[in-house]
């Protein structure tokens, strides 16, 4: 009887340790991973100019969209139709690769940017407002030449984030959209020469 009371006792005695270890483990602090260097965290999530081109480009994509947007209603020429809603659809996949970039860097797609006055090619509110007073003939040339000088711009953006971005990402966004928008350029003159 005193050899079972005796072992009792050590058993408790070890079930205590072993339990309270196995607590005392269950609340340490977590193990942190090592830091990343600055220039690799900032790749992460791209370098500041890098965020602002896709910024700036989601307010001029927005902005080249409600501009197309008055082509149907308030030009008469059928081929300057069909081009704004052909520009239409290239300016809604760029925006949409701008805006999944930002998201994929975790960044909050309402987030302005710059002072759109500030962005190259971004269309004033008093020519906004002189084109949707006009109709016919007189819209589709202010039209135009509002939107080469737009799409001008987003070159000139573009060619910024190449010569100085460091996101791999953004400048492939850049590179892939200086054609396009420079081919629409041609198109615009092609099409206000006719006008």
């Amino acid at each position: 009887m005193r050899y079972s009371v005796r072992m009792r006792t050590i058993l408790t005695v070890v079930v205590a340790v072993v339990a309270s270890v196995a607590v005392a483990g269950c609340h340490h602090e977590p193990t942190r991973a090592p830091e990343a260097s600055t220039s690799s965290a900032a790749m992460a999530t791209g370098s500041p100019a890098d965020v602002t081109f896709l910024e700036d480009m989601v307010s001029h994509h927005q902005q080249a969209l409600e501009l197309a947007a008055l082509v149907p209603t308030q030009s008469s020429d059928p081929e300057l139709v069909a081009f704004a809603a052909q520009s239409a659809t290239q300016q809604r996949t760029e925006l949409q690769g701008c805006q999944a970039q930002l998201l994929q860097w975790e960044l909050p797609l309402n987030h302005a940017g710059q002072d759109p006055a500030d962005i190259p090619g971004m269309v004033d509110k008093a020519t906004l407002d002189r084109l949707r007073s006009l109709r016919g003939a007189a819209f589709d040339t202010l039209w135009l030449q509002t939107m080469i000088a737009h799409h001008r711009g987003a070159i000139a953006m573009a060619q910024n984030e190449i010569e100085h971005g460091e996101s791999p990402e953004a400048i492939s966004i850049a590179q892939s959209l200086v054609p396009f928008q420079q081919s629409e350029i041609s198109q615009m003159n092609r099409l206000l020469g006719a006008s």
